[in-house]
């Protein structure tokens, strides 16, 4: 969650450090944005979850939100059997981005300069649904910005349906 401790009016955007503008702070959907940060921290970094379902661009996504470092760990699993090499540089490249948000919003913490809203959703048991059509992906990112709306819980395929 975009935590701002001046007002967007206050803050000289032109000289900010990071080249960050007022858009990069203000959030897409504020309440959504709680109720992730309740789920997964404030950083995207705790290992809460909840069931979420999302459209975009006529598409439904449903599955379990789950913070950014969960999945970076479960990606990097799920890229194991493509080789060692390849899931290790995964972990890296994702650990040095990660490493460098954290130290930059410590930075911007520490000088009482706005924090960047989040920019992304990852979900771990995906289900897009489009139609008749049902496609499972165990993990799945996707663009804040382009929501459409969104629902609290998760939905079952035709098939878990069947089982419960």
């Amino acid at each position: 969650m975009s935590e701002v401790t001046e007002t967007e009016e206050e803050y000289d955007f032109s000289t900010d450090p990071h080249g960050l503008t007022k858009d990069d702070v203000a959030g897409q959907d504020l309440l959504l944005e709680v109720m992730l940060a309740m789920a997964h921290g404030r950083r995207d970094d705790g290992e809460g979850s909840l069931g979420l379902t999302v459209t975009i661009d006529g598409v439904a996504i449903s599955g379990i939100a789950i913070s950014a470092k969960e999945w970076r760990r479960r990606m990097s699993e799920l890229l194991e059997p493509a080789g060692a090499a390849f899931a290790s540089a995964f972990t890296e490249v994702a650990s040095d981005l990660a490493d460098k948000k954290a130290e930059m919003l410590a930075a911007r913490e520490a000088e009482n300069r706005p924090a960047p809203a989040p920019r992304f959703i990852h979900m771990r048991d995906a289900y897009l649904v489009s139609g008749n059509t049902h496609q499972k992906m165990p993990l799945w990112r996707g663009r804040l910005s382009k929501l459409s709306g969104w629902s609290i819980g998760s939905i079952n395929t035709p098939e878990e349906s069947k089982e419960n």
